[in-house]
């Protein structure tokens, strides 16, 4: 698992496809704010996604400029069955 945060409410689609581009998800969670968790089939992949902590990502069409995001190894967001 690894956790990318800091991206602006409604950009999870564009971070989550920035993931897809470098391996398999098996399972993702949305915080519902600024946070996704997400399971890659991988290590290597789970390297490659650790690495874009501080990547600045492009806004793709959204509203704003482009914005920075962090990763951290692990999931930090509480699936919704779990609550």
């Amino acid at each position: 698992w690894v956790t990318l945060y800091g991206f602006p409410g409604g950009y999870q689609d564009g971070v989550l496809r920035h993931c897809r581009d470098r391996g398999d998800i098996i399972e993702s969670y949305y915080s519902g704010t600024n946070y996704v968790s997400v399971r890659f089939g991988n290590a290597d992949t789970v390297a490659e996604v650790l690495s874009m902590d501080g990547t600045v990502l492009p806004s793709e069409g959204m509203p704003g400029e482009n914005y920075m995001i962090g990763v951290k190894r692990g999931c930090h967001v509480v699936p919704k069955a779990s609550r």
